[in-house]
């Protein structure tokens, strides 16, 4: 796992000059991510990982893997592979995504993934950790609605956050977040 010293050891923007010379292949980089994320929304999951895998090795060769870029690429990597049901290298991803969004302080990016983390436990059956997890950083108020398509692009306190009835081990900032991913949840949801 990478450290917040390894990480944080060259975060300068990149220079006029590394960017004509890296220019084309960050900029296809971030196109292949963005690319990747709309297959991903539309459930080619494989795909996604493809182009996350390529938009990384891009970056690595272009930017370096210090730059901020990568942890969207790990991101990415890790949901998609959580979507392919291959959880241990999902957890891998999402981890390093976590490390490189902390050390950047982005705060709503590192909420996101560390959702994503949290689902990968409940996938897994392991809803005592997927709880303990949320509420573990929680407690600093920067955890999301763990809808994915929910709208509140923000992070929320947990104090505003609702617990699942059945499992409370999952948290919504609305009833109708959660009827939104009861589908998706309910695979996974036991009582508790």
């Amino acid at each position: 796992m990478y450290s917040f010293t390894s990480v944080t050891a060259n975060t300068s923007p990149v220079t006029r000059e590394q960017f004509e010379q890296t220019g084309e292949d960050f900029t296809l980089a971030c196109s292949l991510t963005n690319e990747a994320y709309e297959l991903a929304h539309t459930g080619r999951y494989a795909d996604a990982e493809r182009l996350h895998a390529r938009s990384l090795q891009l970056k690595a060769g272009s930017v370096g893997l210090q730059h901020i870029s990568v942890a969207t690429s790990y991101n990415g990597l890790g949901e998609a592979q959580m979507n392919l049901g291959r959880l241990d290298e999902a957890e891998d991803n999402l981890r390093k995504a976590i490390t490189f969004r902390e050390a950047f302080n982005q705060v709503y990016e590192t909420a996101c993934s560390k959702e994503s983390l949290a689902q990968v436990y409940e996938m897994r059956g392991d809803l005592a950790q997927a709880k303990e997890f949320r509420k573990q950083w929680g407690g600093k108020e920067i955890m999301v609605c763990s809808y994915s398509d929910c709208l509140r692009t923000k992070v929320i306190p947990f104090t505003g956050l609702r617990a699942c009835s059945r499992c409370k081990s999952i948290y919504y900032c609305s009833p109708e977040c959660q009827r939104g991913d009861w589908q998706r949840h309910k695979r996974y949801c036991k009582e508790q």
